[in-house]
């Protein structure tokens, strides 16, 4: 059984009036029967939107293909991963691939093809802010074009947009053009005080939802 002290849950709360992308995508959390009130059974509906909270997508959700979670084994999304740590947690900042590759230099990692990646900037941290969405860091197209080329099996990042908030250009659909098996998980919550950058095994299976492209999940971080 992992070490409770090496596992890190890097998964967003929901709850009743969270952060969302666009009206009629809020999370709602409704009771429908209370003990506490007097009935027999404690009862709730989830209204739970795919694309809030801690979700996984497939390239499905830009593109116009056929590719599913279905169409993924439960060992795609229970793997060994990177995670790379960055000091880029503030707000507005640009996450560079300058940036990127000297935080890549001093942890001693190596990103290659076929790795499952995970890039933290600490601000999944500030998801209870009312600037969450519009003031959080983004990366360079430099970055992406970095990341496209790289073609990994899985992203995962603790921001909740990674396109230019001014002049956007597509970063999503970039990475999903140039591997449309890639898997994504967005926006994480890790704590830099807690996790630095190293191997992991990451743990993140989605709900098991059939015939969607982006569903909820809880991802956790174990320590090796």
């Amino acid at each position: 059984m992992p070490d409770a002290q090496k596992t890190h849950d890097i998964g967003m709360p929901i709850y009743k009036g969270m952060w969302h992308y666009r009206p009629g995508w809020e999370n709602e959390v409704t009771p429908l029967a209370e003990t506490v009130a007097g009935d027999n059974s404690t009862v709730y509906r989830f209204g739970l939107c795919s694309h809030t909270g801690t979700y996984v997508e497939t390239s499905q959700h830009k593109l116009a293909n056929n590719i599913l979670l279905d169409d993924f084994k439960l060992t795609d999304l229970v793997c060994t991963c990177k995670v790379l740590c960055l000091a880029s947690g503030q707000p507005g900042k640009e996450v560079t691939l300058d940036e990127f590759q000297s935080a890549m230099d001093q942890s001693g990692l190596s990103v290659n093809a076929g790795d499952s990646l995970l890039i933290a900037t600490g601000w999944g941290m500030n998801h209870a802010a009312s600037d969450y969405l519009d003031a959080c860091p983004y990366f360079s197209r430099r970055l992406v074009e970095w990341l496209c080329q790289t073609r990994l099996h899985l992203l995962g990042v603790d921001v909740p947009i990674i396109d230019h908030p001014i002049t956007p250009f597509g970063a999503v659909k970039n990475l999903f053009m140039s591997n449309p098996r890639l898997l994504l998980i967005a926006p994480l919550v890790i704590d830099l005080a807690v996790v630095t950058s190293g191997t992991y095994l990451l743990v993140a299976a989605p709900l098991n939802i059939q015939g969607v492209s982006a569903s909820l999940c809880r991802p956790l971080l174990i320590e090796l």
